[in-house]
């Protein structure tokens, strides 16, 4: 998922970018969080960044901070339904593409509906955050069962508790 992000969409798409950018946070963390422990290599690494723009040193720019809009409310439950959904999915095709599949998903309105929305806010897409999880040629999300199934459809029934207590 990432490399065909990174490889495969132009330079100035948002997918591309928004993938950059959490790489280039998760390398700030790292280099940081080293830095104690290895000095020398947390220096080296953090004046080789290609895309920082000060000149001062990783113990001249202060500690770990981390922005405030990687803390949404449920953004991580909504991946652990989604990923949780995902490894339902893809055991019941066993070994097949998954880019050959067409997946429903249907949750009753809820907390864990709303958060599936925040992830794929259109009913059907194929360019989803939501579909990108699911691995799969498109994905609907629906609040009820759909009237009329194909006959060949494969029905995977599951239960995912979603605890924001934390």
């Amino acid at each position: 998922l990432l490399s065909c992000r990174l490889y495969c969409e132009e330079a100035k798409d948002p997918k591309r970018r928004s993938c950059q950018t959490v790489l280039a946070e998760a390398l700030d963390i790292v280099v940081r969080s080293f830095a104690p422990i290895l000095p020398h290599l947390a220096e080296e690494v953090f004046q080789y960044i290609p895309y920082k723009k000060d000149s001062e040193g990783v113990f001249r720019t202060g500690w770990i901070n981390a922005s405030s809009a990687w803390k949404k409310p449920g953004i991580e439950e909504a991946i652990e339904g989604a990923c949780a959904m995902r490894d339902s999915f893809l055991g019941s095709i066993s070994g097949k593409n998954s880019l050959e599949y067409e997946v429903i998903i249907v949750i009753e309105p809820g907390l864990l509906f709303e958060l599936m929305e925040a992830l794929q806010a259109e009913e059907t897409s194929s360019a989803s955050q939501l579909n990108e999880i699911m691995m799969a040629s498109q994905t609907t999300l629906l609040s009820e069962f759909p009237k009329e199934t194909p006959s060949d459809a494969n029905i995977t029934k599951g239960t995912f508790l979603i605890n924001l207590e934390g």
